[in-house]
């Protein structure tokens, strides 16, 4: 468990170092790009729109992974709740993908463009691994592999 604890602690470091890389931009944009953020040229995304509803997805997701657990903590039926929640982790993919589509600007678009691809790219990558994570913990769930005293993995997917 403490290893895996570390794992998701080094996650958190890299995407807080991301996310240090996007303010610091931000706050002093450079000369290179005209001193202005986001930089000429391009049309940032609405984040009031997919992208809020991207999150409330995500919000929703870990409320019903988190129920399942508490369904299964007290012997409870957790699979349909685990289930709905891998779905909505599913939508919120097709989502960033559909945005992705949507914007006008490319990985190529300066310091901007390199590091919401970077960082959504890899929000994209952490959301799938963990959606992976799930589709696997309802398998062993479905066969039983879990009681309400043993179910490491389960936790660990919920960390995740």
């Amino acid at each position: 468990m403490f290893s895996f604890l570390l794992f998701v602690f080094s996650e958190l470091i890299f995407f807080v170092s991301v996310f240090w890389v996007f303010l610091d931009a931000s706050m002093s944009p450079s000369i290179e790009i005209g001193c202005v953020w986001p930089p000429y040229g391009i049309v940032p995304p609405d984040y009031l729109g997919l992208a809020f509803l991207g999150t409330i997805i995500l919000l929703r997701r870990g409320v019903l992974v988190s129920w399942s657990h508490a369904q299964l903590l007290s012997n409870e039926q957790a699979k349909n709740t685990l289930l709905f929640g891998r779905l909505l982790g599913g939508v919120f993919l097709i989502l960033q993908m559909y945005e992705y589509r949507r914007l006008t600007f490319s990985i190529r678009d300066s310091i901007y463009g390199s590091l919401f691809y970077f960082s959504t790219g890899f929000h994209g990558l952490h959301v799938f691994v963990g959606v992976l994570f799930l589709v696997l913990n309802l398998i062993r769930i479905r066969k039983s592999h879990f009681s309400c005293l043993y179910h490491l993995g389960f936790l660990c997917s919920i960390l995740y």
